[in-house]
């Protein structure tokens, strides 16, 4: 949290690890670390019955943990394609990964004209909120930064708009 604050994402909340968000979310106990593998945290989620999901999610959402705002993730990317947040090999690795990802088709990358390079994640808490946030490769080599975050999302995920 710390060193968010220093690279000016200060307002940037990072408690869980994203197993911990999926059993707050959907309402159910992760077990130890040594114990986490696929199978068993996909039978724990599997497990789960959707009246507790709804209470868990609900619960969760309240708290405000594990949140940012679309100008702190900004200012962290900033930071990221700028090569200050991490160290080359991380940041390289990170962009990587980010280019390669294949969710959100339907947002950010998939709204640009094909060759576009995108670094992106989306993230989705379904009928609540649809995100995407992302470096954009601009023609001339810089970069434009976008954070987009919608609540109140209500479209299915695979409906285009």
């Amino acid at each position: 949290m710390a060193r968010l604050g220093e690279l000016g994402a200060g307002n940037i909340e990072v408690t869980h690890t994203i197993n911990e968000l999926g059993g707050a979310y959907l309402g159910f106990t992760v077990p130890p670390r040594s114990e986490r593998t696929v199978a068993v945290m996909r039978r724990l989620m599997e497990g789960v019955k959707p009246d507790r999901v709804q209470e868990s999610s609900r619960a969760f959402l309240a708290t405000h943990q594990d949140h940012t705002t679309p100008r702190a993730m900004a200012a962290l990317l900033v930071q990221l394609v700028a090569g200050r947040a991490l160290g080359p090999k991380s940041t390289n690795l990170l962009l990587e990964l980010m280019t390669r990802d294949e969710t959100g088709a339907g947002r950010l990358r998939g709204r640009l004209p094909p060759g576009v390079k995108v670094s992106s994640k989306s993230g989705t808490i379904q009928g609540n909120a649809e995100n995407d946030v992302g470096i954009i490769v601009l023609p001339d080599g810089s970069h434009a930064v976008v954070a987009v975050y919608a609540t109140d999302a209500r479209a299915e995920p695979a409906r285009k708009v």
